[in-house]
């Protein structure tokens, strides 16, 4: 009899050690651009047979907990199809193995409209005529139910820079353009110019990502650049007869 009570004893301390063992979730945060939203967390690399539930809670006049992901063995979760543009959230994550949980791992409070980064332009063309630069610009596509940055918004602006090829450090800067096709002028003709831009929301004082930059080389009256070389192998052909 003496020998059961000491069994049982040592399975209780097994099965709290084991309880103890199974480590919380690491660094959850929430990773959103164009106002789509990923949570994602870190665990122990060496880690098997491990899963996670997710989820999120917010208020309506309650407070209101729900499920976003159960039981996955990915370490993030799709919330763009749960979340409200408009909506205050925390999310927990809890690592589980079998019938053993770890303890609820809480992120910083978060809201898609304040915290979601805006990509670069979803285009940005560049073509050259009469000694301007003329642009073309595309808004980013969001990922969230098919609605567009001005649908969440209101309106949009653009921040444009441009500078001279290889001088960088002279960028210039046009702000606040509210228009989708414009010319840069003032322009030195027969010179490159590199040009980026960025979306600029004014009512939340938002800016996005810089597009990548385009390269163009402006003209003086929109011909050709091979025609200004023909023209100079003409001209030492003539003084060399």
């Amino acid at each position: 009899m003496g020998s059961f009570k000491i069994c049982f004893i040592e399975s209780c301390c097994i099965l709290q050690v084991v309880l103890a063992s199974l480590p919380p979730p690491r660094n959850v945060r929430v990773h959103s651009i164009n106002l789509g939203a990923t949570l994602q967390w870190d665990y122990e690399a060496s880690a098997t047979n491990v899963t996670y539930t997710a989820t999120f809670i917010y208020k309506t006049g309650e407070v209101v907990e729900e499920t976003a992901c159960q039981g996955i063995t990915e370490r993030k979760c799709d919330l763009t199809k749960l979340l409200s543009v408009f909506g205050q959230y925390n999310f927990k994550v809890r690592a589980e193995q079998g019938i053993f949980t770890s303890p609820w791992v809480q992120s910083p409070r978060f809201s898609l409209e304040l915290n979601t980064t805006i990509g670069p332009p979803s285009q940005v063309s560049v073509d050259t005529a009469n000694g301007f630069l003329h642009v073309q610009l595309q808004d980013p596509v969001t990922n969230f139910k098919n609605k567009t940055l001005e649908d969440v918004y209101g309106s949009i602006e653009f921040n444009v820079r441009y500078w001279k090829d290889g001088e960088e450090e002279k960028t210039e800067t046009t702000e606040e353009v509210n228009q989708r096709t414009f010319a840069l002028t003032k322009l030195q003709s027969w010179t490159k110019y590199c040009v980026q831009a960025q979306v600029f929301i004014k009512a939340y004082n938002k800016r996005g990502e810089y597009s990548k930059a385009v390269c163009k080389t402006t003209t003086t009256n929109g011909k050709a650049f091979f025609l200004a070389v023909s023209y100079k192998v003409v001209k030492y052909f003539f003084f060399t007869e």
